[in-house]
């Protein structure tokens, strides 16, 4: 099978952390959601990043992964807009500009070079970008024309230009030379919304570019029986969804998982709708196995995989959200993130890679946690515990692997607590020795490991 990602986008605010004391909330303009990473951008105009890290797609310089937000260095100023690809981060310049960072294997960051790890990059060529779609492993825009430019793996002519030939630069998608409102790039698919119309390109192994075939197109194909009143239109990894002017959501491709939305797990080829949504959709978002629609009443509704059949609310997230992205592939469960109106970012699903960005590495997590890092000046603290007992500080208590958000400076005192027949054997990370008693002074995310062990 071949499988990929998705992405997505934008708007306001964040919080806090489990266990200690609530940061202060920055306020978040954009926020993007790749493979197994994630990024915000701060109205500050500093961008972070969280996640897998091996493709150099957080930006932080190193290949590190990290569990928590983390800032991208090189950027230039006046950054409007984020967006994540497979193992690729851009970032839309307000100038018109697109800068991209991370995997370059397929020359998908459009610099003219293929790098397996790379900082953020120019695209080559393209000057009045108005909006940016990362796919698994390649990346299209709209520039101000209204015409749609693409350029990285070509293999399944998801680049649009007629042919299957990977460029390492910005090529124009056949028949798309102006009036695009919209594109949205899946794993090795591509649509974009045109006058009120859905046209779809690439891979078509799961019907997902709804011509109501299986076959590849290297250009644009017209969806029909949609008619003319489609608002927006989310590409996942084998499906597709639009959404139509009156607030309803159809979809089409593959259902294996129910990402559909029908109540059924039936491949489907024409579109179909989504059922039993509990209102009009503002915007809509799809992953691999899953996919989820925002409601007008800022309430976050999701079907497939992670959820049922059927779209059914997230759990704990209150009205208010202001935007959703939810991303994933065949190798991992789909993750997701919410921008919630009161002031916050809360994330949720697969985190093997640290992707919720939580501030840990535990497996799949239905209700939606805390993304923590983001506040400038404040850092985060992991303590883990590797044996039987507690490590303990002011507003600190863990017995597994815990994070706390600090402000910069903060000197946090620990101390471990070996559990009944334990004993405490030392620490590493940030703290060394063998006394239960140590100091941190956060001057950076640093991490913390007490390790007990059982007396003879």
């Amino acid at each position: 099978m071949r499988r990929g990602l998705l992405i997505i986008v934008v708007a306001a605010s964040l919080v806090t952390v489990g266990g200690s004391a609530p940061a202060a909330g920055p306020s978040v303009s954009a926020i993007a959601v790749g493979y197994l990473h994630a990024c915000a951008l701060l109205h500050s105009g500093a961008v972070k990043c969280w996640g897998v890290n091996g493709n150099g797609q957080l930006g932080d310089g190193t290949k590190i992964e990290r569990h928590s937000a983390v800032p991208v260095a090189g950027l230039p100023a006046g950054i409007r807009t984020l967006v994540a690809g497979g193992a690729h981060t851009c970032a839309l310049l307000t100038a018109g500009g697109l800068t991209c960072w991370g995997d370059n294997e397929y020359g998908q960051l459009g610099d003219g070079v293929v790098a397996s790890n790379e900082p953020p990059k120019t695209v080559s060529g393209l000057t009045h970008v108005s909006a940016v779609a990362p796919g698994a492993i390649h990346t299209c825009a709209i520039v101000t024309s209204g015409a749609v430019e693409c350029w990285g793996d070509n293999r399944y002519g998801q680049l649009g230009d007629g042919t299957t030939t990977n460029r390492l630069a910005p090529v124009p998608v056949d028949g798309l030379g102006s009036g695009a409102e919209q594109v949205s790039a899946g794993a090795f698919h591509t649509c974009a919304l045109q006058g009120g119309a859905v046209r779809c390109w690439g891979d078509n192994e799961f019907g997902q570019l709804g011509d109501g075939t299986t076959t590849d197109r290297p250009a644009p194909v017209t969806v029909p029986g949609l008619g003319s009143g489609v608002r927006a239109v989310a590409a996942g990894v084998g499906h597709t969804c639009p959404l139509l002017a009156g607030g309803g959501v159809k979809c089409w491709g593959d259902d294996e998982y129910g990402q559909l939305g029908d109540g059924d797990r039936t491949l489907s080829l024409p579109p179909t709708a989504v059922t039993k949504l509990d209102g009009p959709v503002e915007a809509i978002s799809a992953g691999f196995t899953d996919t989820c629609a925002l409601l007008t009443t800022g309430e976050v509704e999701c079907w497939g995989n992670l959820f049922e059949n059927e779209p059914e609310a997230v759990r704990t997230l209150a009205r208010g959200v202001t935007a959703i992205g939810i991303s994933g592939d065949d190798t991992y469960e789909d993750h997701a993130c919410a921008i919630l109106g009161a002031g916050g970012v809360a994330c949720w699903g697969a985190n093997d890679g640290g992707q919720l960005g939580n501030g840990t590495i535990q497996d799949l997590r239905f209700t939606p946690s805390a993304v923590l890092g983001l506040p400038d000046g404040v850092h985060v603290l992991t303590v883990r515990v590797n044996g039987n007992g507690t490590v303990t500080g002011a507003a600190i208590r863990c017995k597994d692997q815990c994070a706390y958000e600090r402000a910069q400076g903060t000197t946090v005192a620990l101390t471990a607590h070996a559990a009944k027949r334990f004993a405490f054997k030392g620490w590493s990370g940030a703290c060394k020795g063998t006394r239960a008693r140590c100091s941190v002074a956060l001057g950076a995310e640093l991490t913390v490991t007490a390790r007990f062990a059982k007396r003879r």
